[in-house]
């Protein structure tokens, strides 16, 4: 039997170079995102400094300027207030009812300046989107309703029309 050679105080092996590389590769890593940590935390710093002296700005002297609208600005919050108090929803109901079964609406354009609406829509004919502007001709919301464009179209085979009502409304004014 052969003699076993065991040696505890074999020598470490050494380290190859690339680890070397590897390790000072991270540590310039490592030394880059704190680099950037602090120019992070001072930036932070000036947003919080700004964020006080804006905080530091006295109320009442933000509130007396917002006191004193101009004129312009009196008129436009005129306005949209009084758009704001127009019952759109009677008038939607009332182009809701007058729909027939031949007839779909495909899109509404209201404006509140002018009182007047742009409908879009599809009807089997000519006879149902007459009749559905004959409709809103009657109803006692509208001052006037005009046919003013009209097209044919097929859809799957059905032969439709697509057609724009321009709409003038009385008694949605606040």
């Amino acid at each position: 039997m052969a003699a076993l050679n065991i040696d505890f105080a074999h020598p470490r092996p050494r380290h190859p170079r690339l680890a070397w590389v590897v390790l000072a590769l991270g540590a310039a890593g490592l030394a880059l995102a704190l680099l950037d940590h602090q120019a992070a935390r001072a930036q932070h710093r000036l947003a919080e400094a700004s964020l006080a002296q804006v905080r530091a700005v006295p109320r009442a002297r933000t509130v007396a300027a917002a006191a004193a609208p101009t004129p312009e600005a009196q008129r436009a919050t005129e306005r949209a207030r009084a758009a704001l108090v127009r019952p759109w929803g009677a008038v939607w109901r009332e182009l809701e009812n007058t729909l027939t079964g031949d007839v779909a609406l495909l899109g509404i354009d209201a404006s509140a300046a002018r009182l007047d609406t742009r409908l879009t829509a599809e009807a089997t004919g000519m006879e149902p989107a007459v009749a559905y502007v004959e409709a809103l001709r009657a109803s006692p919301r509208v001052r006037s309703a005009q046919l003013t464009h009209h097209e044919r179209r097929e859809v799957e085979g059905q032969p439709l029309l697509r057609f724009t009502v321009e709409v003038r409304w009385e008694g949605v004014a606040p």
